[in-house]
């Protein structure tokens, strides 16, 4: 596992304008899984806003999830710093969520570290997923023997039926401890820049 400590990256989570009741549970949800990350109510805040918003709570990174038919739809990845904002080129189509409070999680301490645990075998695509959102959260990827050594939060991705299941626990507990997300299509913006 990697020893280096993870950089203080601080997280911003909003839904787009309009959100469902579930859009904004997911967002309580995730706050309460990815360490140092807070939310926002969009209201009627463009993009600009949400960035200038982002700095103002010394956040590096801006997670949007919108809302489609009801349910969460897709999450989108922003880049924030003093000089520019820009869209990371990765974008997730959200085929199913289940909730916090639906899967019966129990609390636990929040954690000060996101690992990334890749589960085998894993398509190239999903691979290629693991090392996007490595990119993006500033995790490190480990391994299952890594899992239980560790106190940290641990988003666990692993792909069934080709459905990639984006789920979280605590490692050392191994006890989940957020939402499970159900990834339809990812989305790999090559405009974007990283």
């Amino acid at each position: 596992m990697n020893q280096n400590i993870q950089p203080d990256l601080r997280i911003l989570l909003t839904t787009s304008r309009n959100p469902s009741r579930r859009t904004r549970t997911l967002i309580k949800d995730l706050v309460l899984v990815f360490p140092r990350a807070t939310r926002i109510s969009r209201g009627t805040k463009n993009i600009y806003e949400l960035a200038v918003a982002a700095l103002a709570s010394r956040a590096a990174l801006l997670v949007v999830v919108s809302t489609r038919k009801g349910n969460p739809g897709t999450m989108s990845f922003f880049r924030v710093t003093e000089q520019r904002y820009f869209q990371l080129p990765l974008e997730l189509s959200l085929k199913g969520v289940k909730l916090g409070y639906e899967i019966r999680r129990q609390k636990i301490p929040r954690t000060v570290e996101l690992l990334i645990l890749p589960s085998s075998p894993l398509s190239p695509s999903a691979q290629r997923l693991c090392e996007m959102l490595s990119k993006i959260f500033l995790a490190p990827l480990i391994d299952g023997s890594q899992a239980a050594e560790t106190t940290s939060t641990i988003m666990k991705i692993e792909e069934t039926n080709n459905i990639t299941h984006l789920t979280f626990f605590h490692g050392a507990l191994g006890k989940e401890v957020g939402p499970e997300l159900r990834i339809g299509t990812v989305k790999f913006l090559e405009r974007a820049s990283m």
